[in-house]
C-alpha cells in the first residue's frame, strides 16, 4: 500500500508544479482595468396571459424565482388586473400544522 501511495505522489508531482505556475498572472501592457459599470432601471412586470371563454376571464401571472437582487418591477398592469379580480388564487402548496395538545 505504501508503494502505491509513493507512486501516486510521484505521478501527481508534475501536475502540481504545473498548476502553481499556471496560476501566476503575467502582466500584459495591453490589458487595462476599467471601472465597474452599474446598470439600473425598472423592468417590465412579470408576464401575464389572458384566458377567456364567454364572459369568464382568467389571468395567469408568471413568476420569476428566485428574483435577482435589487430588481424593481413596473407592476401597473398587474395592479389593475388584481383590483378588478373577483378571486385570486395563490401558488399551490401544503401546510402541515400539528394539532398537539398541551402535553
Amino acid at each position: 500500500m505504501r508503494v502505491l501511495s509513493i507512486a501516486l505522489l510521484w505521478a501527481l508531482f508534475p501536475a502540481m508544479s504545473f498548476a502553481q505556475t499556471a496560476v501566476s498572472p503575467v502582466a500584459d501592457p495591453l490589458v487595462r482595468d476599467l471601472d465597474a459599470v452599474v446598470v439600473a432601471g425598472a423592468q417590465p412586470g412579470p408576464g401575464m396571459w389572458k384566458v377567456s371563454k364567454g364572459d369568464h376571464v382568467l389571468w395567469i401571472l408568471g413568476t420569476v424565482s428566485p428574483l435577482p437582487g435589487g430588481i424593481e418591477w413596473k407592476a401597473d398592469e398587474v395592479c389593475e388586473v388584481l383590483e378588478q379580480a373577483d378571486e385570486i388564487l395563490g401558488s399551490p402548496g401544503v401546510a402541515i400544522r400539528p394539532d398537539v395538545g398541551l402535553f
